[in-house]
């Protein structure tokens, strides 16, 4: 019996180690600041042009564009703007638009990743007043909870989730890129 118990659990672990915990976002002096260290066997100037490349060309077209290039730190910073699709009902949708800043600094077979500074709008809101758009702050919204949306159930868990999944789902394609 013990050992069907314990056989159990080994086959059940997978499923609890790889369940995404969307409870928590990662806070570093107060501000959210996703990062992350990706190791690669390319060097530095092959890291830099091959992600470069791929900001240019795939990612921030209808998306952002490069602020900085700096050659001394070797670091890219980015500007992004991506409309998340939070929830998709009958007749509409609840959608926002994540602004963030976009780091990437490049050492010797690593690529540290991270996206900071994040803000949500409202698209309709950027459509029909674009010179005073309400801007909330990740902080505001995802650890002071303080963004209400009447017609959604839970919308802070649901645009925290959203918005970790957009995360991840970067620095995937940065992964797979190095």
């Amino acid at each position: 019996m013990k050992k069907k118990i314990m056989l159990l659990l080994l086959l059940a672990f997978p499923l609890f180690v790889s369940a995404q915990n969307y409870d928590e976002v990662p806070v570093k002096n107060g501000k959210i600041v996703f990062s992350e260290d990706i190791l690669t066997a390319l060097k530095t100037v092959e890291m830099k042009e091959t992600v470069l490349s791929w900001l240019e060309e795939t990612f921030l077209p209808n998306r952002g564009l490069v602020v900085n290039i700096d050659t001394v730190e070797n670091r890219i910073i980015c500007r992004v703007m991506e409309r998340l699709e939070i929830e998709k009902r009958n007749w509409s949708q609840f959608v926002l638009n994540m602004r963030y800043t976009l780091v990437l600094e490049f050492k010797t077979n690593k690529c540290f990743v991270s996206v900071n500074n994040i803000s949500y709008v409202e698209p309709a809101e950027m459509q029909s007043n674009p010179d005073n758009i309400g801007v909330y702050s990740a902080e505001s919204v995802l650890i002071d909870k303080k963004y209400k949306e009447v017609s959604v159930e839970e919308p802070i868990k649901k645009i925290q989730k959203a918005t970790i999944d957009n995360i991840e789902d970067l620095f995937f394609d940065i992964r797979e890129l190095l």
